[in-house]
Parts: structure tokens; C-alpha cells; sequence
């Protein structure tokens, strides 16, 4: 939904039974018949407007969300809402800008590179034209374990979880596979 200088963002869950729904001020649940259920607000969650939310994913169960808290100054923090208990955990990502990554919500772990945040094109190009080598990690977000996984130079992995023991992911023009025991 966009216009008027609002937007809002909204995710359903698997089982289609909560609705979660973000604006600029807030992060509500609905049931599927329209329902208010609970209202977050930025303090609620602990942090301030300085922030954007993301709202990432819903857990197998259709119990837990995801969300992500970005702010350019600062790194990202991955956040978790059970919908039982309405209790929020909150997760650091401070060794890396979540930029490029893939998180799987059934297992907490996050696959991220440190590919930079860039805003300009020049940025993109003087980054591909000095062949940064640029690493990928597998990282459990709640006791984080970090996992080192590949390298490549000036390279974006695009990582995507192919089921809760192995993802894919781009190095150079090819696709690799890693499969690991959670």
C-alpha cells in the first residue's frame, strides 16, 4: 500500500491465521478476520524511529516472526516475535552490515556476507574494479557461531536456503552448494 507520503509493508503467516502489518510508527497483528491482536511501537521493541524495520520472515510454525532493524550508522539486529507469548528477543549482527544474506527463521541462522552498503554507482564500480575480496559467512544468530564459508573478489553471493541444512550461493558465474549438520 503506497501514497500520500505513507506506505505500510505486511507479511502473512504460512498457516494464514496472523497478519503482520509495519508502518512507519508501528508493527501490528491482525488475525485473518481483521482483528487487531497487538500493536508494537519503535519504543515497545526498544529501539528508536532512527531505524527501519524489515519484515523478514515467518518460521515454519506460523508462531514466530522475524524482523530486521537497520540504521546506516549502525549494524543491522535481527529481531524475533512469538506470537504465544508476544516476547521479543533481540540479535546483533555486529560484525557485518546485513546487505547480502538470507536468514532461515525455522533454524536462527543467517548466511551474510560483508558486501558493502553502497548508495552511488561509482561506488559499485570502484568496489568491482579493485577486486575486493569479499567473505561469506554462516552465522547463528542466537549463540552466535560464526562459520567461515567462501571468499571471493568483488563478489555479491545472492545466499538462498535451499531447506534447514544446505543453501546456495553465487561465486563469480557459478552456483556452489554448502550442506551442514544445525
Amino acid at each position: 500500500m503506497r501514497g500520500f507520503g505513507y506506505s505500510c509493508d505486511f507479511i502473512i503467516n504460512n498457516n494464514n491465521s496472523v497478519i503482520a502489518l509495519k508502518n512507519s510508527k508501528t508493527l501490528m497483528f491482525y488475525s485473518k478476520s481483521g482483528e487487531k491482536i497487538r500493536e508494537f511501537s519503535y519504543d515497545d521493541l526498544g529501539y528508536d524511529k532512527s531505524y527501519s524495520i524489515t519484515l523478514e520472515k515467518w518460521d515454519e510454525s506460523g508462531n514466530q516472526l522475524w524482523i530486521k532493524l537497520d540504521n546506516t550508522e549502525k549494524k543491522s539486529i535481527f529481531m524475533t516475535i512469538d506470537m504465544k507469548s508476544w516476547e521479543v528477543e533481540s540479535f546483533d549482527l555486529d560484525f557485518v552490515e546485513a546487505i547480502d544474506y538470507d536468514l532461515n527463521p525455522n533454524i536462527g541462522w543467517i548466511i551474510v556476507s560483508d558486501f558493502p552498503f553502497m548508495l552511488e554507482v561509482y561506488h559499485r564500480r570502484e568496489y568491482e574494479d579493485n577486486e575486493i575480496l569479499t567473505n561469506l559467512y554462516l552465522y547463528n544468530l542466537r549463540s552466535e557461531e560464526k562459520i567461515f564459508i567462501d571468499s571471493y573478489k568483488s563478489n555479491e553471493f545472492k545466499p538462498i536456503w535451499g531447506d534447514d541444512d544446505y543453501f546456495y550461493y553465487h561465486k563469480g558465474l557459478k552456483i556452489e552448494h554448502y550442506s551442514f549438520q544445525n
